[in-house]
């Protein structure tokens, strides 16, 4: 490690920026399929369009503004949070290739956190969650646009 700190010294490299990575690009929730389905959950199967979701957290916090002063909650979903998970990221690992003379060991490899998630008890309990019905998600609809229909309705009319 001391070795390795001398050579970036004595190149000039101290201080640089570098992305540390496998290099390929994945889909955030395809990054994650491995962790999840290692530790025996099964992987979600329904899509939902990004723009939907979008909607869905700027109403979130349209409600979290309104009420904050009565109720103060954190909002389970942002605007933000949906823009950095809705994208898939890539980050050129060039500069460390050229530089450092990086090269990318494992791909997409979350072996190892599986392993010590599952030490330290994560599994999945043998007990199944209730299963995904089109009636219960239609239900959570339904209460929460009457919810924020109750909300808006003690906004004042615009004249």
């Amino acid at each position: 490690m001391r070795r390795r700190a001398v050579f970036i010294s004595s190149r000039g490299l101290s201080g640089q920026a570098y992305f540390i990575s496998d290099g390929k690009p994945i889909n955030n929730f395809e990054f994650f399929r491995p962790l999840i389905e290692g530790l025996g959950y099964s992987f979600p199967t329904l899509r939902l369009p990004v723009w939907l979701i979008f909607y869905f957290a700027a109403l979130t916090e349209l409600i979290h503004n309104l009420v904050a002063n009565i109720y103060n909650f954190q909002p389970f979903l942002t605007c933000t949070e949906v823009s950095k998970t809705g994208v898939t990221h890539y980050f050129s690992i060039m500069k460390a290739e050229k530089q450092l003379g990086y090269t990318p060991t494992k791909q997409n490899d979350l072996s190892e956190a599986v392993k010590i998630l599952k030490e330290s008890g994560c599994l999945k309990a043998t007990k199944d969650r209730k299963t995904f019905t089109w009636n219960s998600f239609l239900f959570n609809i339904i209460l929460g646009l009457i919810f924020a229909a109750i909300i808006l309705s003690f906004l004042p009319l615009a004249a």
